[in-house]
């Protein structure tokens, strides 16, 4: 956990002061009315503690949380570069650096991505790769179970990790904002898929277009 700033620390330290320095008072302060205020005094401080205690502690839960996602994901990414790296073996592939550095790229992001704007990230990153190369690795993540076409949208596809759960999206047409949904039907669907025509799925794109809600206030269509 990084370290306080000084100030907040001084704060701290000061808010601590303050109530050992009211507690020595309290006892020595005669019994009735200011004995009275010092307990009052107390219990604004005490108050204050808890708050600031409350405040740590979920920050704290906050950080393990976002370590223990990076953790994951890290741990997911090494996974998937094995189950490629056995892929390419087994077709008799290479396994280059570029195509490691765009697999490690890929499952890094959140959401869905399309080549445009994979390449983008990749050159802001210092990485000398062109679009080829990834046009070229796409198909063999598909291929191995890794990836999965999305939507086509202005010419080009959208792609997302591949999923063990299979789901829908719904596109708004108007914004272009894409949403997930989960429907238990989309699953016996792939099933009966593959039991009826003997298909190894490597992915379901299944996608509902309309307009979205705010679209609907703002023009009504």
């Amino acid at each position: 956990m990084p370290n306080k700033p000084a100030k907040k620390r001084e704060k701290d330290f000061h808010f601590v002061g303050n109530f050992f320095s009211l507690w020595e008072k309290f006892f020595h302060s005669p019994e009735g009315a200011f004995k009275e205020h010092y307990i009052s005094g107390f219990s604004f401080l005490l108050d204050k503690i808890a708050i600031n205690l409350l405040v740590i502690v979920k920050e704290n839960q906050k950080e393990v949380f976002m370590a223990e996602q990076n953790n994951s994901k890290q741990e997911d990414a090494l996974i998937q570069l094995e189950v490629f790296k056995e892929y390419i073996r087994r077709k008799g592939l290479r396994y280059t650096p570029e195509r490691e550095t765009i697999i490690k790229e890929i499952f890094s992001l959140s959401g869905h991505f399309d080549v445009d704007g994979l390449y983008l990230r990749l050159r802001n990153k210092g990485k000398k790769l062109s679009k080829a190369s990834i046009y070229r690795t796409i198909p063999l993540l598909i291929d191995c179970g890794l990836l999965q076409e999305v939507y086509h949208e202005d010419g080009h596809m959208h792609y997302e990790p591949a999923s063990p759960h299979p789901h829908g999206h719904i596109r708004c047409l108007e914004c272009r904002r894409v949403e997930e949904f989960d429907d238990e039907r989309i699953k016996q669907i792939q099933k009966n898929v593959t039991e009826k025509y003997g298909y190894r799925i490597t992915g379901i794109r299944f996608e509902i277009l309309g307009y979205c809600p705010d679209c609907l206030k703002k023009v009504p269509v």
